[in-house]
């Protein structure tokens, strides 16, 4: 199993259904320059481990607050989810906006609040709008319910 996927397959089915209605709208709606890919879909707990070490030192301290990638430990992010028989059932995917085909870094830039808009349109939860750990990224399943992580 790798420790990251992009796969829309390793998404619980609506999870994956929902991301495949926001990718088609944000065809129309982001502006002509930008196109929104799938960045990650599942994670195992390693692979988030080495995504949640990003800009923090051995302790877990952050040390650098624009290298942190997510604020969620190993087994707690909705990427993490699996189903009964322990196959990849993320309950949440990571959209990143390319703009003349490199990645557009900056969350802050509007083209992200308008996939916000989107996935919240198409009923998912967008980090974008948490008050702390903001990941402009990040959307999953809302009330995605208990982690089963593997």
């Amino acid at each position: 199993m790798p420790q990251t996927s992009r796969d829309l397959n390793d998404c619980t089915p609506e999870m994956r259904d929902k991301t495949i209605e926001v990718l088609a709208a944000s065809k129309a709606e982001l502006p002509a320059s930008d196109v929104a890919i799938v960045a990650c879909t599942y994670r195992n707990t390693a692979g988030q481990f080495a995504v949640w070490q990003c800009g923090r030192d051995e302790s877990g301290n952050i040390v650098d607050k624009a290298a942190v990638k997510t604020y969620k430990k190993p087994g707690t992010s909705e990427h993490n989810h699996v189903d009964s028989a322990g196959r990849p059932a993320s309950r949440a995917v990571d959209l990143l906006i390319l703009r003349h085909g490199r990645v557009v870094d900056d969350g802050a830039d509007p083209s992200y609040a308008i996939l916000g808009a989107i996935g919240k349109r198409f009923g998912l939860e967008w980090s974008g709008d948490w008050r702390c750990d903001l990941e402009s990224a990040h959307f999953q399943l809302l009330n995605a319910g208990t982690i089963r992580a593997q």
